[in-house]
């Protein structure tokens, strides 16, 4: 997975769990469209051309997402993004 960027950090067993809740509290406020299509296409990656088509089939999907549209509106005011799954 390292291979790939999906593990990005290890941590100490003294430092997992304030870690892993961290990570997770991050993940949590991600857009919930593209995490959903970004689990989808990891779950088809094998073989590779099947996580690629799922890949292409999810940016369609979020091609035109209002999440979409809000994250950008957000970075370009410099604001926090406001994701609702639409």
């Amino acid at each position: 997975m390292r291979e790939f960027g999906f593990v990005h950090e290890v941590y100490p067993d003294d430092a997992f769990e304030e870690r892993a809740e961290s990570f997770a509290r991050e993940i949590a406020g991600d857009p919930p469209l593209a995490r959903k299509y970004t689990k989808r296409a990891m779950h088809d990656a094998e073989p590779f051309d099947e996580g690629l088509e799922a890949e292409a089939h999810a940016f369609g999907h979020l091609r035109g997402s209002e999440d979409l549209a809000g994250g950008i509106e957000a970075f370009l005011t410099e604001c926090e993004p406001e994701f609702e799954g639409r």
